[in-house]
């Protein structure tokens, strides 16, 4: 994740940043994207980038971290507060099909997803993947542990 410098980096200069990132990486996934690209369509130096960012991926993280964010509101229904106390399981079926349409509506999000996914990261890798791991993990386990409270040996508690 960036560096906490970067939130105090100009908005618009942010989003030129990302969006740099953001076209790169939906073109050449992570592997194949350029850094220097990256840079030169962002309109900042190399030292720049490493002011605001560690690396490459920790640049690609958040750039795919932001994609997921611009989603979520098109998808809704992910709030903890946003889930069914009864027929949970048939919520979490219309989540996944909510999700699964609106990226596939907005190309960029589903390639960047694509390359995130190719990737298997190993969050022991580096700090900024743990923390996008332990992110990710930690807003599952939410939802599972209330679709948990839900069950009990298999059938549906209704309160």
């Amino acid at each position: 994740m960036p560096r906490p410098r970067f939130d105090r980096l100009d908005q618009k200069v942010q989003v030129r940043i990302l969006d740099a990132a953001a076209l790169e990486f939906a073109a050449s996934g992570f592997q194949g994207a350029s850094f220097n690209a990256i840079i030169l369509a962002a309109g900042i130096s190399k030292g720049a980038i490493y002011y605001y960012f560690d690396d490459k991926e920790d640049l690609f993280l958040t750039v795919v971290r932001r994609a997921m964010l611009l989603l979520a509101p098109k998808i809704g229904g992910m709030a903890v507060g946003e889930l069914p106390e009864s027929d949970f399981w048939g919520a979490a079926d219309a989540l996944m099909a909510a999700s699964w349409a609106a990226t596939l509506q907005d190309p960029q999000a589903f390639a960047l997803l694509k390359a995130a996914a190719s990737l298997h990261f190993d969050p022991s890798h580096s700090a900024p993947m743990a923390l996008f791991f332990a992110e990710m993990r930690g807003w599952l386990e939410v939802i599972l542990a209330h679709g948990q409270r839900r069950m009990v040996k298999g059938r549906t508690v209704e309160d």
